[in-house]
């Protein structure tokens, strides 16, 4: 039997992810030894990411042979790549949590990229406040079961060059998934997972430093962003739910060879 998971139980209560900040170590203590008790019954653990992977081993003590990294896959996206100019960057937020997504950082890093490069755009998908900035638009919520919001995602991210959502905590999000499907590169928060599934297509920084956020974005500029799009596109086909599944087969059967572990860059 195996199990699959996105984060562990020790990094939930790390990143708060159960309660406020003031709850009962009780509580904490006794969630860490439920989860303990669930990885002894299973066979295999098979986590997101290697993120995920080392907190399984290092944190709850399972033994490193029986924990695999094998990814998240995403559902496709019905859109045409365009050509893109990416000497002209077209930033794209996708993320429901306007303020934990860190939306007011990615603002004030794209007014400053905008005075260097004043045709620069920013789409905005999701919760967010009632903006009015030059260069922004928004675009609210987008439904995954309104086949009409979902042609409009697809549209925005055939018409992006690059996703920006350097949340303050993400264990890993399928948003960087579909971006390395369109062949855009990623700008993600580096606590957590994301960066394992970004890799070398695109950059992880600090959550809610503008600076770093502003230098990341404006890496993205031109044959630089270009070629992290390729590097995206080159590593998008190892994130599909049928080679993930494949992956997870293959952890179970010890006499299969695993072909993950190249999958995962340093």
């Amino acid at each position: 039997m195996a199990m699959y998971l996105d984060m562990t139980t020790h990094q939930a209560i790390e990143h708060r992810m159960f309660t406020p900040k003031d709850s009962l170590s009780g509580l904490d203590e006794s969630r860490v030894r439920a989860a303990d008790r669930a990885f002894r019954r299973v066979d295999v653990i098979c986590a997101s990411t290697p993120w995920a992977a080392r907190s399984v081993v290092e944190e709850h003590g399972v033994p490193s042979a029986k924990v695999h990294a094998v990814g998240i896959g995403a559902r496709p996206l019905d859109a045409s790549r365009q050509i893109r100019d990416f000497s002209t960057p077209k930033y794209l937020f996708v993320g429901t949590r306007w303020e934990r997504k860190n939306g007011p950082t990615v603002l004030a890093a794209f007014r400053r990229l905008r005075e260097e490069h004043p045709s620069a755009t920013l789409d905005i998908v999701g919760e967010h406040p009632d903006l009015k900035e030059p260069g922004v638009s928004t675009h609210g919520f987008l439904a995954r079961d309104n086949a009409e919001h979902q042609r409009k995602l697809a549209d925005l991210y055939g018409r992006a060059t690059c996703l920006v959502l350097p949340g303050a905590f993400e264990a890993a999000g399928i948003v960087f998934i579909e971006a390395s499907h369109q062949g855009i590169p990623s700008i993600c928060g580096d606590v957590g997972g994301a960066a394992d599934l970004v890799g070398s297509g695109g950059v992880a920084v600090p959550p809610g430093d503008v600076s770093a956020l502003h230098a990341a974005m404006r890496a993205m500029v031109g044959t630089p962003g270009e070629r992290m799009g390729l590097a995206a596109s080159k590593r998008a086909d190892l994130f599909t739910w049928p080679s993930v599944a494949r992956r997870i087969l293959e952890s179970l059967n010890s006499e299969q060879p695993s072909d993950n572990a190249g999958m995962w860059e340093a």
